[in-house]
């Protein structure tokens, strides 16, 4: 076996001892960045170290119907289980694409493009109605913005920080996903969030900043979206000290 993905097949053999020292290494980097992943592996080690406890003899026995009893109950936990993860949804369309889009740019390769004062001013000519912030307050500034010609592609907006930061801002028409609240799309390292304002759908993505300053960010974000203004006083000093007091990102 090759792991590419991890599946919920994959984290079965992990937890028999099936896999080789390759693949358990995938799983074990997963589990340290997934806390989705984590829990899996431990629900199901725990399933199975029940499922073997209620084989075990007691000093005591009990009758034969009870422990067969005890070893269907334990089995259709099981089974729960897996259909319970089995029909869990995956990620939404928009959220994998919103990821490959931050995934496709680079700080490295746009930063001449042109000044953020230049870019703010020109971003409502590539989606009418959408709302980008001035994140500098937060140490960060905007370096990039692109939507493609074709279809109804969303805005990308790109701001970079000093300090390895990276985040992407999507707008497109709203289709469907999120709500007017801010929706949590965060697993392990990769950290997204999303919301309608109106109608558009804003994402805003990172991987590696640290969580509590990213929800800072994303929230004023969304204010600034609903709100078409710039972010108060009170909340660009809050993203200061939010920065200051963060470790850099790790991505």
């Amino acid at each position: 076996m090759s792991v590419e993905r991890v599946t919920f097949e994959v984290i079965n053999a992990y937890v028999d001892g099936e896999l080789d020292a390759a693949d358990a290494a995938v799983v074990a980097q997963a589990m340290a960045e997934d806390a989705e992943v984590a829990r899996q592996v431990a629900v199901l080690v725990q399933l199975k170290s029940a499922v073997a406890a209620s084989a075990v003899p007691q000093r005591r026995r009990w009758p034969r119907q009870a422990t067969a009893v005890a070893a269907c109950v334990a089995l259709l936990v099981l089974l729960g289980s897996l259909v319970t993860w089995a029909l869990l949804p995956g990620p939404p369309p928009w959220l994998d694409a919103a990821w490959q889009r931050h995934n496709g740019w680079s700080a490295a390769g746009i930063t001449a493009q042109a000044r953020s004062t230049v870019l703010l001013a020109n971003y409502e000519n590539l989606l009418p109605g959408a709302y980008v912030p001035d994140l500098s307050a937060a140490g960060l500034t905007l370096v990039h913005t692109d939507r493609p010609s074709a279809g109804d592609a969303p805005l990308l907006v790109g701001y970079v920080g000093s300090r390895g930061c990276k985040v992407s801002l999507l707008v497109s028409l709203f289709e469907s996903g999120p709500g007017e609240a801010l929706a949590d799309h965060v697993a392990g390292l990769k950290l997204a969030y999303a919301w309608r304002s109106d109608s558009l759908r804003y994402v805003i993505l990172a991987e590696g900043m640290d969580g509590a300053r990213f929800r800072l960010i994303a929230e004023t974000v969304r204010h600034s979206s609903r709100q078409h203004r710039p972010a108060d006083q009170e909340t660009r000093v809050a993203l200061k000290t939010s920065r200051a007091e963060s470790r850099p990102c790790l991505a």
